[in-house]
C-alpha cells in the first residue's frame, strides 16, 4: 500500500508527482519511479499516462491512498489524477479521503461501475455500538446518558472519541454529558484546527 498525506505543497506538478512515484515503488517493488517523470510538467505529453498505467500493471494488487485530497487544487494536477483514475489497470485501487466532492469524474466512475463511496452517514457510529466504544476507552456511561451523545453528536466517530476523552477526567460523567456541545473545548478545538482554519478567509 502507498499512503501520501497530501497538503497544499502538493499543488506543485514537480513535487506531486515525485512524490507518487516514490510512494508506488514503495508498494510495488518493480515499479520504476521514473514512469511519472513526463507527468511532472505543466503540459502532460498523451503518452506519458499511458506509460505509468503500463508501468502500474501487473498481477500484483497495488493500492494508492490519499488522505487529505482536498488540498489538491491545481487543475494541472486535478485533470491528469482524473485521466487516470478512468485509465486504471484492474489491479489498482486509488482511496481519496476528501472533504466534499472531489473533481475526478465521479459521475463517469460511478456509471462505469469504477467508484465506491463511502460518506459521513456510512462511517458514523450507531446506538447500539457505543457501548462498546465506550468500554474501550474505560468509560461506562448510562444508556440515558449513551442516547443523549449519540444525539449530540450524530455518531461522528471524531465527536464520540473527544467525549470519552472528556467523560474521562470529569468527576460528574453526567453532568458532562448534559454540557457536551460543540462549544466544548476539544470539539471546538478540533473544528477550529482541522476545518474553520484551512478556509480561505472569504470562506
Amino acid at each position: 500500500m502507498a499512503y501520501l498525506a497530501l497538503d497544499t505543497m502538493d499543488n506543485d506538478e514537480g513535487w506531486f508527482w515525485s512524490r507518487i512515484g516514490s510512494a508506488l515503488a514503495r508498494a510495488k517493488p518493480d515499479f520504476a519511479a521514473e514512469s511519472v517523470a513526463g507527468l511532472t510538467t505543466s503540459r502532460t505529453p498523451p503518452h506519458a499516462l499511458n506509460e505509468l498505467v503500463a508501468a502500474l500493471s501487473g498481477p500484483r494488487p497495488v493500492v494508492l491512498a490519499l488522505d487529505d485530497a482536498d488540498a489538491l487544487t491545481n487543475p494541472a494536477i486535478t485533470s491528469v489524477l482524473a485521466d487516470l483514475l478512468l485509465s486504471l489497470p484492474d489491479s489498482v485501487r486509488v482511496v481519496l479521503a476528501y472533504r466534499g466532492d472531489p473533481p475526478f469524474r465521479q459521475g463517469l466512475l460511478r456509471a462505469r461501475g469504477q467508484l465506491a463511496e463511502i460518506d459521513g452517514r456510512d462511517l458514523a457510529l450507531r446506538p447500539d455500538e457505543l457501548p462498546a466504544f465506550f468500554e474501550l476507552h474505560d468509560v461506562s456511561l448510562g444508556p440515558a446518558e449513551l442516547r443523549a451523545l449519540h444525539k449530540q453528536t450524530e455518531g461522528w466517530l471524531g465527536g464520540t472519541k473527544l467525549a470519552a476523552l472528556g467523560v474521562s477526567s470529569h468527576a460528574d460523567p453526567s453532568a458532562f454529558v448534559e454540557t457536551f456541545t460543540g462549544s466544548n473545548r476539544y470539539v471546538s478545538d478540533l473544528l477550529h484546527g482541522e476545518v474553520l482554519d484551512r478556509q480561505h478567509p472569504a470562506v
